[in-house]
């Protein structure tokens, strides 16, 4: 799980789970749950449980986005262009090392309503992308779900998905971890938490937060 929120009474972690047809990247259950210190242990407690279903054909979204070749744009090296994507996963042609080749993935997406002049809901989907080795960079990308054909709404935004809110402003919020100069490579000390509203014609960010480390904090 990773660590999702805190609030005065605990911290939230997000799991994900499998259902039986997906992709191994692409995990379509996840669940928010609340760990809250009672009588000197945590109480752990569901507060949010998300399934995603395939919609069956005919249905109002005809976008398979682990499925489709659309133009991809990642912060970072590499990662830009035209890209088939077969269950989630794309390598570059005529590569012959895995662990070096340039790859990306669809490691995660979510049909909703967000595009209120799109018809029917909307594909938000979290790609990652690698020139080879160990660097990862990640963005988050929206796609009408009404055409078979890619159709991206909007500009990639960096980062990957927190979560998406069809209400309050059909907001999507984008995780986004920075590498400090003094970060090890592993590790980046801060994140922050983007929100983002389909204004105009395209992504708008209208709030942010920062979470940093505190350097001073006891090591375990």
């Amino acid at each position: 799980p990773r660590t999702f929120g805190l609030d005065s009474g605990g911290f939230h972690t997000k799991h994900w789970d499998w259902q039986g047809d997906d992709h191994y990247r692409t995990p379509s259950i996840y669940r928010i749950v609340q760990h809250t210190w009672v009588d000197g242990d945590w109480v752990d407690e569901v507060a949010e449980a998300w399934e995603r279903t395939i919609p069956p054909a005919g249905s109002s979204v005809a976008f398979d986005v682990a499925n489709a070749t659309f133009d991809v744009e990642v912060w970072g090296d590499g990662c830009y262009g035209p890209m088939t994507f077969t269950d989630g996963e794309w390598i570059a042609p005529g590569s012959d090392d895995y662990f070096l080749s340039e790859k990306a993935w669809v490691t995660e997406f979510a049909v909703v309503e967000l595009v209120e002049e799109s018809p029917g809901p909307e594909v938000v989907a979290d790609l990652v992308c690698t020139p080879g080795g160990t660097m990862r960079t990640r963005a988050v990308v929206v796609f009408a779900g009404n055409s078979s054909e890619a159709r991206q709404l909007g500009r990639s935004l960096k980062g990957s998905v927190e979560w998406v809110a069809e209400e309050f402003g059909s907001s999507v919020v984008a995780r986004y971890a920075p590498w400090l100069s003094h970060d090890p490579h592993c590790c980046p000390s801060q994140y922050e938490l983007d929100w983002y509203e389909w204004q105009d014609g395209d992504w708008v960010e209208t709030n942010f937060e920062i979470w940093r480390k505190d350097p001073d904090a006891e090591r375990l």
